[in-house]
């Protein structure tokens, strides 16, 4: 009789055990989905802002191209007006 209530009494803290382990599990998985959530959030955030940077970096580069390529091209021109110049004071020479 003692054993058989030691037995009933032990396999009803056993079945307690297990029912709040796995409460605090289920727990612990919605805690950890929140994490990762706001995580993934946070990252595609930060991402954009990496993102936005790179481009604005990409435009700079570009207007500079740009303006290079004017400053060398009116350059040139500038070259071949002074040579088409010369050619013309000697052609009239």
């Amino acid at each position: 009789m003692l054993l058989a209530d030691a037995n009933v009494r032990s396999a009803e803290i056993e079945e307690e055990y297990k029912s709040k382990l796995q409460k605090y599990v289920e727990e612990l998985d919605i805690v950890k989905a929140t994490n990762l959530s706001t995580l993934e959030k946070d990252l595609n955030l930060r991402q954009e802002l990496i993102l936005e940077e790179a481009r604005r970096r990409i435009d700079d580069l570009n207007e500079e191209a740009s303006r290079l390529k004017m400053g060398v091209l009116r350059e040139a021109q500038a070259q071949a007006n002074a040579r088409v110049e010369a050619i013309t004071d000697k052609v009239a020479a």
